[in-house]
């Protein structure tokens, strides 16, 4: 019969159109030898759509398969919008292409994209009758099971959230229960290992390697003030705090300072005293707003006289030592100072010489020689002038030895 055939119908458009409901054993297209496709009815009465290699499935492989609107429902003796397996994508134009379910094994129903005739499919996912999903793997061991990337905009696990592999969280996180981690943690670009049991005793810390290995340790730092840290101007070599070489800061203070060279770019300056061992040399002006107090027991030589050249003047300054009362002496008239020990002069002379003994070889007075107590002459005394007596001239033997005109008043 060359063109088209109806049945039911006076103006068949296909090349058989039936226009009712046909009773057929089954029915099969073939476009090619290696690849069919046929509907039948098998014995126990259930319509089977199967491929030409034996594969129960439903393919859908047109891109302009679905041109309705509403959905395409795949239920068991029911058309509704609800049932077994229900296809909803579709926009009046198209749907999915290339999607396929396909039995893989007992029990278990895989969701492909791509021709099963040609074998060119990719499995998308696994339903097992167990109730399990597998997406990625055909033999998951969860309820659902990823074996790839997920991502949404909320991500939800009743009762466990799992990953194999990493699992990575863009932006802030809230956890509200307990966080349990292993033995690594990478914390700001640094990996941090910790030990794989609790400290010993009460108290220990956590410290590290410097190499990000943790382990429990004694808390030194019970705010005993026992540990410390390197402040302005210093270092920390070990266990030995050290100054720097160069010492910077607005402000430097000290309470005993020394060194080869201290140095100061505008004002060394000191609430307390400030002493100078050795030498010093001052290039500049020196202002004292207090008394200057010059040792003179620091002084080799008592009378030393230190000079300060001051606009080409030389004012000369003696060093004075009055921390001291009448313990300090100085040679006076008639003596001499040799070292510590005072002595009389060769020569004594003066207005007024008075002694309470007196003696030597000779003794000399230029005018007059008195005595306000006695005069003893011990040895022969010769008087060239007069001699006076006021009183009693007395003695064992008195001898006077007078020349012409000499007389004795009585």
């Amino acid at each position: 019969i060359m063109g088209n055939v109806g049945i039911g119908t006076t103006s068949p458009g296909y090349t058989l159109d039936v226009n009712g409901i046909g009773n057929f054993t089954s029915v099969r297209t073939n476009t090619i030898t290696t690849s069919h496709a046929t509907l039948f009815a098998n014995p126990s009465g259930y319509h089977v759509f199967r491929d030409g290699q034996d594969i129960i499935a439903m393919t859908l492989s047109h891109s302009a398969w679905n041109t309705d609107t509403s959905q395409w429902v795949v239920g068991h003796g029911i058309i509704a919008n609800t049932g077994l397996l229900q296809f909803g994508l579709n926009d009046g134009n198209y749907y999915t292409q290339d999607l396929a379910l396909k039995r893989i094994s007992s029990g278990v129903l895989g969701v492909y994209k791509g021709d099963l005739a040609t074998y060119g499919d990719l499995n998308l996912a696994n339903l097992f009758a167990s109730g399990a999903v597998g997406i990625g793997t055909t033999s998951p061991s969860e309820k659902l099971e990823v074996i790839g990337t997920i991502s949404g905009t909320v991500l939800h696990a009743q009762d466990l959230l799992r990953s194999s592999g990493s699992l990575i969280v863009e932006g802030a996180t809230t956890l509200h229960g307990a966080l349990t981690l292993g033995s690594t943690v990478a914390i700001g670009g640094v990996t941090y290992t910790f030990p794989t049991s609790d400290g010993s005793a009460s108290g220990k810390v956590l410290k590290t390697d410097s190499s990000g290995q943790l382990s429990w340790s004694s808390d030194i730092d019970t705010d005993t003030d026992t540990t410390y840290s390197a402040g302005q101007g210093l270092a920390l070599n070990g266990t030995v705090f050290v100054l720097n070489g160069t010492l910077t800061g607005s402000s430097l203070n000290f309470t005993t300072i020394s060194g080869a060279t201290v140095h100061a770019q505008s004002l060394l300056t000191s609430s307390g005293g400030l002493i100078v061992e050795g030498a010093s040399t001052l290039n500049g002006t020196v202002a004292i707003n207090g008394v200057l107090t010059l040792d003179a027991d620091d002084i080799a030589v008592y009378d030393a006289a230190p000079t300060f050249n001051s606009d080409n003047q030389i004012v000369t300054k003696k060093y004075v030592d009055d921390s001291d009362t009448d313990t300090t002496y100085s040679a006076g008239q008639g003596l001499a100072l040799n070292g510590t020990v005072f002595v009389l002069n060769g020569t004594l002379t003066g207005s007024s010489l008075n002694f309470t003994t007196i003696s030597g070889a000779t003794v000399h007075a230029q005018s007059l020689l008195t005595s306000s107590g006695g005069l003893i002459v011990e040895g022969t005394g010769i008087i060239h002038g007069n001699l006076t007596s006021m009183g009693t001239i007395s003695g064992a033997n008195l001898t006077v030895m007078a020349g012409a005109d000499s007389y004795i008043m009585g």
